[in-house]
């Protein structure tokens, strides 16, 4: 549901409805909120608080209400119902932000997501707080190469909505990634923030000269030079894809490799992103109207330039 935050009052209202038709309207757009703001019956995983196979009780329904009344009654409640509007975005920002190959690859192993002691509870939680923002990027992850990082994916979507799809394996991926998209479509679960991470990347600047100078220092004796290396060619590595994977696929030094290869596998997500947002450009504007305080004004002439190129 397009701005929820306007109409919580009259929904509610609607679970006391005469007309059953406008009951179930309410009982269904109250699930699709709860589902969208992840606002859970349980503390340690989602778990969706209507339940449709109540719907026929006048009692239940009634409870409902009482419920959500004294629930719309308190002020911290309209506070954080009213920032649903005005920040609409802060968790997509989080999620576009995050680094979820680090994050996956510290779920792999398919457990502690409930332990706050463990890193995979760490993690868990984090990626909890992002609400839907994180379901499309989990959803990205079934099919990954390696198994046990898409195992995790569907454990942990499984738990942060409620749902108990099948586990995953490798017959089941493709068909198992398909349904979940079709599941976050029906929801409306979108990404809409644009990726900073790849933005910066569209803006770069940088030469296939200044790119071929930090593919040879990859090689380098000197540690730091090769880390430092890595990491500007983590920046500017999506206008430069063939050269780089031309380079990883002949390769004949480890080291080259193996600074290449996170490089390498991440270039698919990036360029999908690049392709979205060079479909919808507009969300461009929501980049800088979110770039963090201290971003240098040249980055935002960069992404203003782009937006302009990119609208004509």
């Amino acid at each position: 549901m397009k701005d929820d935050s306007k109409y919580v009052p009259c929904i509610i209202d609607g679970l006391l409805s005469d007309d059953e038709k406008v009951a179930r309207s309410a009982y269904q757009a109250l699930h699709n909120i709860c589902a969208k703001r992840n606002i859970s019956s349980k503390e340690d995983r989602f778990q969706n608080p209507i339940k449709f196979e109540n719907f026929n009780s006048v009692y239940v329904r009634g409870g409902e209400y009482n419920c959500w009344s004294e629930w719309w009654s308190k002020a911290q409640n309209h506070t954080a119902v009213r920032l649903w509007a005005e920040a609409p975005h802060a968790g997509s920002r989080e999620a576009d932000g995050a680094d979820w190959d680090d994050m996956m690859s510290c779920l792999r192993p398919g457990s502690g997501f409930h332990d706050p002691g463990r890193a995979e509870g760490i993690v868990f939680q984090k990626i909890r707080r992002m609400g839907t923002a994180a379901y499309p990027y989990l959803v990205h992850y079934i099919d990954h190469e390696d198994l046990a990082v898409g195992k995790a994916a569907v454990l942990v979507l499984n738990a942060l909505t409620g749902q108990q799809r099948p586990l995953l394996n490798a017959s089941n991926r493709t068909q198992l990634k398909a349904e979940w998209e079709s599941w976050l479509k029906k929801a409306g679960i979108e990404r809409r923030a644009a990726s900073l991470e790849v933005v910066r990347m569209m803006v770069s600047g940088r030469t296939e000269a200044e790119v071929r100078l930090l593919l040879d220092h990859l090689a380098s004796e000197d540690f730091k030079t090769r880390s430092r290396a890595q990491e500007d060619l983590e920046k500017c590595a999506l206008p430069h894809a063939d050269l780089i994977r031309k380079t990883f696929d002949q390769a004949k030094d480890a080291e080259v490799r193996y600074r290449l290869d996170p490089i390498v596998r991440n270039l698919p997500r990036w360029q999908a992103e690049e392709a979205r947002i060079r479909s919808k450009p507009d969300l461009l504007l929501d980049i800088l109207k979110y770039l963090p305080e201290g971003t240098p004004e040249e980055l935002r002439r960069r992404i203003e330039k782009l937006h302009r190129e990119l609208k004509k």
